[in-house]
């Protein structure tokens, strides 16, 4: 199975002959035979046109759209499913044998939290991580006495509470920090990589529902949504561990990722430290951080972002001839804001 993975701002992708190919700036920057290419998730600000869209629905594949942070917006795929089967999952979802099915889900992640906790102990003679690893003990013994799907909901909120808190102590690298879990958006690496890896697992997990017929807003542990999917998030649960935090404490305690390979973004958005530079600057004559130059940009950055909302296409701005491209490098006119679109 080949998956593309579209990240870079601005770019789009389009079916050319009997390849799949991804532009920016107006120059190609991958190029893949179509047949093998099962699925397309496209990141943040990119775009796919209409034609290849219409052509991986005929053939029965999948594309996703999912925010550079984690989320999932959604996805296009083509069929109505079993209907039959869709009755099914709802009436086992709203009965009582969902219930056996979310203290198993609960379960076997609570022991995987275990399991990672354990043999980092093991290794590296952590007592916090031992008392963290009895403590889950007692959580998981604790859903058999539960029977409401509320309950265990909070049981698996207690669990997670108590894992966050001791994961970073598993990070090996001083100069990365993890002080618990945050999203929408992550704010530190750790929440960064977290995020980026949940968001590739739940996709994984869509297509597996999707396959099988299966409703993926429809689950059981969490609640049915139409803007989520519930069940895809639901069976993506005791694989979080040993998939994505697993990887994640080899990549930062290999150095594999280090600090430099990310944007602090806290030093960005802090306004009380950037006011206390501006007038200091006064002051000294010194330069500031946010200087004319960087203003023009974010004006230009945030001009962009209105044209290409009312466009509905992702834009590129080339400075050297200041004007505006389209992903395929189209240059465009600016639109007023009393221009009709």
């Amino acid at each position: 199975m080949s998956v593309l993975y579209v990240s870079d701002y601005g770019s789009s992708v389009h079916k050319k002959g009997g390849r799949i190919t991804v532009m920016n700036a107006g120059e190609t920057i991958a190029s893949i035979p179509s047949e093998k290419l099962d699925r397309i998730v496209m990141l943040g600000p990119s775009s796919l046109s209409g034609q290849l869209a219409r052509e991986m629905l005929n053939e029965g594949k999948t594309v996703m759209y999912c925010s550079t942070g984690g989320k999932m917006y959604g996805y296009l795929t083509n069929g109505a499913g079993n209907t039959e089967r869709l009755l099914r999952q709802v009436d086992f979802c709203r009965s009582n044998k969902s219930t056996g099915v979310v203290r198993q889900i609960v379960g076997a992640k609570i022991t995987h939290q275990k399991q990672l906790l354990s043999r980092f102990a093991r290794n590296h003679a952590i007592a916090s991580l031992n008392v963290a690893v009895v403590e889950l003990s007692k959580l998981k013994r604790h859903l058999q006495d539960f029977a409401d799907v509320e309950q265990l909901r909070g049981i698996e909120g207690r669990a997670a509470t108590v894992y966050f808190a001791e994961l970073g102590k598993c990070i090996l690298t001083p100069e990365i920090k993890f002080d618990g879990r945050n999203r929408r958006p992550p704010r530190d690496p750790v929440n960064s990589l977290l995020s980026l890896g949940y968001m590739c697992l739940l996709n994984e997990m869509i297509l597996a529902v999707e396959s099988e017929g299966l409703n993926g807003g429809i689950g059981c542990l969490h609640t049915t949504s139409n803007r989520r999917p519930a069940l895809a998030l639901d069976l993506m649960e005791p694989f979080r561990q040993p998939v994505v935090d697993k990887l994640v404490l080899r990549l930062i305690n290999k150095r594999e990722i280090d600090a430099q390979d990310f944007t602090d973004s806290a030093k960005i958005g802090d306004i009380p430290r950037l006011e206390k530079n501006f007038f200091d600057c006064i002051r000294s004559g010194a330069t500031p951080l946010c200087d004319a130059e960087l203003s023009l940009r974010t004006h230009v950055m945030l001009c962009l972002a209105e044209m290409s909302e009312r466009t509905n296409m992702a834009l590129l701005f080339d400075e050297k001839t200041c004007t505006i491209r389209s992903g395929d490098g189209k240059v465009l006119k600016p639109l007023s804001y009393d221009s009709v679109v």
